[in-house]
């Protein structure tokens, strides 16, 4: 019978239950279930159209809301999406973190280029 190796083995396995599909994964931002794989985040989307055609540099708040379950400790923005205007760009970061909660995140949204109109942002909020 083959000796055992020991902790320090230089062979380890990760069991399949451990993980799915044996690694971690994202999720997809497009999927109906918005789970974002094996990791302790949801993915949240937001509508950036305001009607008023906002001219570049415009800095603007939103509110996003998700379904995390609990009060995240960052929503970053992972991709967006302007059929209308297709070079819009845009940068967010989260804003006034005392006020988020288990359903919403405030996010403060920069218009590089482009419009808001039309924007579809795509957020990952993740727990601790």
């Amino acid at each position: 019978m083959p000796k055992k190796g020991g902790w320090r083995s230089p062979t380890r396995s990760v069991h399949g239950s451990d993980l799915e599909n044996k690694a971690l994964g994202a999720g997809s931002p497009t999927s109906a279930d918005k789970a974002a794989g094996k990791q302790n985040a949801r993915w949240a989307k937001a509508n950036l159209t305001t009607g008023a055609g906002a001219p570049v540099g415009t800095v603007s708040e939103y509110d996003v809301a998700h379904d995390l379950g609990k009060v995240p400790a960052v929503v970053t923005l992972k991709e967006w999406e302007n059929s209308a205007v297709p070079q819009t760009t845009i940068a967010a970061r989260g804003i006034r973190r005392e006020n988020w909660s288990a359903t919403h995140v405030h996010v403060e949204i920069t218009l590089l280029s482009g419009s808001f109109d039309g924007t579809l942002a795509t957020f990952l909020v993740e727990g601790r």
